[in-house]
């Protein structure tokens, strides 16, 4: 379970290399990164812009979703199954995770706790892949939750790093058991994938400016637009 403590130290940046498989420890802490303030150059000569070459700070930055899962009560668990039975469970749920990751086109970056964080390309697929997992889990006795954000983040050598992750962190600590919480953002770049959210209300994420629109996802559309087909 992730805690607030863990989310303000850990949110800032993620190290690509911590996550990956058959990493040495998959559960080392990520130290946060502080990001520099991007710097915006100068408009160009008319006769040299065509030449001109855009700034590191600049083309290090692109548009990715982030999605984070949480094992819940993961505390109460282990002290009902004892030590070694909830390790394999554990152990199970956690490689599942990756495959689901995986198969949905996303990358893991780091894992927090009793939970992992990954990147996608396509905020869809970090949508299902978030509801497939919470699915998944079920099976195996456990509850999750996740966030999905989308926004842009800036790479440093094989680190990433930016706000998306301090919203993403903040969308899981939100999310209901089962529930894959997204923002606002998430929803309008999936507006024509046939996604059914539900309104979550409107709230203030700590330290972050303004209010936030949050929704649930509720499953798919079917083919006769009709019916839903439930994630949960």
């Amino acid at each position: 379970m992730l805690t607030e403590t863990e989310i303000e130290g850990r949110g800032g940046g993620m190290d690509v290399r911590r996550c990956d498989a058959g990493a040495a420890n998959p559960r080392a802490v990520p130290a946060v990164l502080e990001l520099d303030p991007v710097t915006v150059p100068k408009p160009a000569p008319v006769e040299a812009r065509s030449a001109y070459v855009c700034p590191a700070s600049v083309a290090r930055r692109f548009l990715a979703t982030v999605l984070f899962v949480d094992v819940v009560d993961s505390t109460r668990r282990a002290i009902e199954l004892g030590d070694a039975r909830w390790l394999a469970i554990q152990e199970e749920h956690e490689t599942m995770v990756r495959r689901e990751i995986r198969r949905y086109g996303g990358r893991c970056l780091t894992a927090l706790g009793d939970g992992l964080v990954a990147s996608f390309g396509s905020a869809a697929g970090a949508v299902r892949c978030g509801a497939t997992i919470a699915e998944a889990s079920r099976s195996l006795g456990i509850d999750v939750r996740a966030g999905v954000h989308s926004g842009e983040c800036e790479r440093r050598g094989a680190r990433l790093g930016g706000i998306v992750f301090h919203v993403g962190a903040r969308l899981v600590v939100m999310a209901a058991p089962g529930e894959v919480l997204v923002s606002r953002t998430v929803t309008e770049l999936v507006s024509g994938a046939g996604f059914v959210f539900g309104r979550r209300g409107t709230h203030r994420l700590k330290g972050l400016p303004g209010e936030w629109p949050l929704y649930a996802f509720l499953g798919r559309r079917t083919r006769d637009g009709e019916r839903r087909e439930r994630a949960r």
